[in-house]
């Protein structure tokens, strides 16, 4: 399908996009600066969320640019910012660096370990200079943990961490996946660490040392699937078809479809009449004998492959039922949701000329987000940015503030200025909460009502837990969707509040509802359109409870647009967004393969989180609420951002798949040993040479068939056939140690049983990137701990998952209710606590 461009927004330097509802003035992070050091995806794809929503971002590169530059990627990774190049070895460049760190709030770098330090440019040797700047970090490992000196390159990360082995594929051992998982997870946390150390700053005047590690995005991912405790380990199925695999058909003409077995609402047809075959239900299907099952997937597949898939996919949205296209990921620009909501944008890079990419993917109604212009040339605004530096005389900055006047002043006290009337107040909501400066994590003070239920819309309230927020965890009194169908993936999305069970459908059940609302500051749910306000607990509701209210609804494709009115799960974004066409990988001749992680869900639920916070800053310097949205679909985007379309229609180039689905070339893959399975990643000239020496194989570095990088992709079958011959040759541990010692990059990919080896490492529970919990059905629980590390203000992940109404007797009592009357609402089933005969598994 090629992209329709009609309705798309025209983004040009200093041009703002008519869809997109706004221009740079109206940007919640205007005068905010951050200096952008960093490479590869997790930083500059970070930072980008920051840029689009107003933040001056400053690109300092070495002089001739950054080596990134060179890949496809940095067109869309690299846009809306300016750049400055300096060298930062040599004295004058150190000092110039210096003085633009001045007017900074943030500086974030993603080195090697050690780098900065060389430099006289890491934290320690800035913190008493500049106290109130937000230094990120995002390095491959995490910092103090014994591999953080290895090579960190993404699928390094995941063979460690186990990720090769967590999605499962027609064939055993383990997968590399297309998807950079770790470092795409690193790229949705980073802005929500900077923000939430920059929240931090206006409640304790200081700024800090946060990181995200590549390690904390992989696990990130991670979250549904490990969870191990005293009654065993949960999670989904690790086996194949995984659940959602089994959605994934072909349709006439060679056409790939995803059609979701769960919904959200109401269908008027079953898939069964559709396709015009026995219905059978989810649960009934996966507990068939396997012959039994297989007969009826081949029916249903014999059903699919006789239709159009166009024409189907309207005939399911017609029924209420929801299914989505598997295709490559340029083929989205032509998808009506994403151009209904501004969210296909022509760029005009200065290198590319015009370009097809995503926009923004998460919406402020009052601060919307906007591409602020194209990649810069390397160097543009060095004498631009630099210049005003070194002004005699007052004059305006990028902030159209003046430059002297903010150095004048000093950084503690031109940001009380630029606050307005709520600056300094130390905490936010009615309710009177509230923690010392500096303790109890970034967010403490705040209160977040959770009206979500499964995981696109509880993630993002357990990451605002996680940071120091008060969660408040609203449930049916019919009990969450979730704890009746996986332990694991509740787990994975709700510790850290307190739980009030209770009906909305009765005037006292809204009435305790809008209650608490009145004393929040955040309002977070994923119903589909409309529900809420049927509810009564709707933007316009809650905003007459507390008129600066922050709402946060997460969807699956969002409020407005043709498809608005459908709800879907996590692998609709996956196939929207060509996830699924690459791992498969479809080119080469495999079926579509979906990933066990969750990708669409955390993708909604992250962005969410980022939103609120941005909201949450504006809302400090002008006293304004806001409503802000994210879906499955959009914020799927993200995973194939890197995915952009010139404009005679050429997809920007993409690094292939195998058929065997393990690499992307003969140096950057798993090769199977004598006793398991080694990633490969030399990715570097010089770790050819080594390589080849590694190998007893000097020879190779010289033969004109390989010894070039053009030479390598040429032939790369061949290539690969001598490596995997050589590597069987040996154990993996011994392969390791050999590749150490000649400087190649490699790791085994270990299996990790479900993340229990990571879970019981001790050097990531010393780091904290481990906690353990004790729960009162499951005991003793073990999970992922800090997602993001902040050195200020450290959280703390060691409050359990909620049982269903755990709280709601303490939370009325807050509210003022008397025990007479909360006994009366219990026995009007208004309410619910914990019954003796606990029904739930969680």
């Amino acid at each position: 399908m090629e992209p329709d461009l009609a309705s798309t927004g025209r983004f040009t330097p200093g041009a703002q996009s008519a869809a997109a509802g706004g221009g740079p003035s109206a940007r919640a992070l205007d005068g905010i600066r951050v200096l952008d050091l960093t490479g590869g995806i997790a930083g500059p794809l970070g930072v980008l969320q920051l840029a689009e929503h107003g933040a001056d971002v400053i690109k300092v590169e070495p002089p001739g640019g950054r080596p990134g530059r060179a890949l496809p990627a940095s067109v869309v990774y690299d846009r809306s910012r300016r750049s400055v190049t300096l060298d930062l070895k040599d004295p004058d460049g150190a000092r110039r660096f210096r003085e633009l760190l001045a007017t900074a709030d943030v500086l974030v770098e993603a080195f090697a370990a050690g780098t900065m330090t060389r430099l006289g440019l890491d934290h320690a040797a800035l913190r008493d200079e500049f106290p109130r700047l937000v230094y990120c970090s995002v390095p491959a490992w995490p910092t103090g943990s014994r591999f953080a000196g290895r090579a960190g390159y993404d699928a390094l990360v995941s063979a460690r961490a186990g990720l090769h082995w967590e999605v499962p594929s027609w064939r055993p051992g383990p997968v590399f996946q297309h998807s950079p998982v770790a470092s795409l997870g690193a790229a949705y946390l980073v802005p929500v660490a900077i923000m939430g150390a920059i929240v931090a700053r206006e409640r304790t005047g200081r700024g800090q040392r946060v990181e995200v590690s590549l390690l904390q995005g992989a696990m990130t991912l991670t979250t549904q699937n490990w969870n191990w405790t005293d009654t065993g380990q949960h999670g989904l199925p690790n086996t194949f078809p995984s659940i959602h695999q089994a959605g994934i058909y072909e349709c006439a003409n060679g056409e790939w479809i995803h059609a979701a077995m769960v919904t959200g609402g109401k269908p008027t047809r079953t898939e069964g009449e559709i396709l015009g075959i026995e219905d059978v239900a989810p649960a009934v299907l996966f507990t068939m004998p396997p012959a039994q099952r297989a007969a009826h997937e081949a029916k249903k597949a014999a059903a699919f492959a006789t239709r159009d898939r166009a024409e189907l996919i309207d005939e399911l949205h017609a029924a209420g039922r929801n299914a989505e296209p598997i295709w490559p990921p340029h083929e989205r620009f032509g998808h009506p949701q994403l151009q209904a909501t501004g969210s296909v944008v022509e760029v005009v890079d200065p290198e590319a000329g015009p370009t097809t990419q995503i926009g923004p993917v998460v919406f402020l109604e009052k601060t919307p987000a906007a591409v602020a212009g194209p990649r810069p040339v390397a160097g543009a605004h060095t004498d631009e940015v630099l210049g005003a530096l070194g002004r005699d005389t007052p004059g305006e900055d990028a902030h159209g503030q003046d430059t002297v006047v903010r150095a004048a002043l000093g950084r503690a006290e031109l940001d009380q200025r630029d606050l307005g009337p709520d600056a300094g107040r130390t905490s936010w909501s009615a309710h009177g909460g509230g923690s010392p400066a500096g303790s109890g994590g970034p967010l403490a003070g705040l209160r977040v009502i959770d009206f979500g239920q499964f995981l696109a819309g509880p993630f993002g309230p357990m990451l605002l837990a996680d940071l120091g927020a008060e969660v408040i965890k609203v449930e049916s009194i019919h009990a969450d969707g979730m704890r009746h169908q996986n332990v694991g993936p509740f787990l994975g999305c709700q510790r850290g509040k307190r739980d009030i069970a209770l009906d909305l459908k009765t005037p006292e059940g809204l009435e305790i509802a809008l209650r608490l609302v009145a004393t929040a500051d955040i309002v977070h749910h994923n119903m589909q359109k409309g529900i809420a306000d049927r509810l009564g607990i709707g933007y316009e509701h809650c905003k007459a409870a507390r008129p600066d209210i922050l709402y946060c609804n997460t969807y699956m494709y969002g409020p407005v647009g043709p498809y608005s009115h459908l709800g879907g799960l996590d692998p609709l974004g996956q196939a929207a967004n060509g996830i699924e066409w690459e791992q498969g990988p479809v080119p080469a001749a495999n079926p579509p393969l979906w990933y066990r992680y969750g990708h669409g869900d955390i993708s909604a639920a992250i962005p969410s989180v980022l939103g609120l916070l941005v909201a949450l800053f504006h809302r400090g310097r002008t006293g304004e609420g806001q409503s802000v949205w994210t879906s499955i679909l959009h914020g799927s985007m993200l995973h194939t951002a890197d995915s952009w379309v010139a404009a005679d229609g050429t997809p920007s180039p993409r690094p292939a798949l195998d058929r065997e689905q393990l690499g992307l070339g003969a140096l950057y893959r798993l090769y199977e040993t004598r006793d398991g399975w080694l990633q490969l990643a030399a990715a570097r000239p010089e770790h050819w040479t080594a390589l080849c020496g590694a190998l007893g194989r000097d020879d190779l570095a010289a033969d004109p068939r390989v010894a070039t990088a053009a030479a390598r992709a040429e032939s790369r079958a061949e290539l690969t056939t001598l490596l995997a011959e050589a590597f069987r040759a040996d154990a993996a541990l011994a392969w390791r140690r050999r590749l150490d010692a000649a400087g190649v990059p490699a790791e085994i990919s270990a299996d990790t049983r479900n993340g229990e080896t990571l879970l019981f490492d001790e050097d990531l529970v010393r780091l904290g990137l481990v906690t353990e919990y004790a729960h009162p059905i499951h005991g003793r629980v073990r999970q992922f701990g800090n997602l993001m590390t902040f050195d200020g203000t450290p959280t703390r992940q060691d409050r359990p998952v909620p049982l269903y109404g755990q709280h709601t007797r303490e939370i009325l009592t807050e509210l003022g209710y008397d025990a007479a009357t909360i006994d009366a609402l219990h026995a009007r089933r208004v309410v619910s606590s914990p019954p003796d005969d606990y029904p739930h598994p969680v």
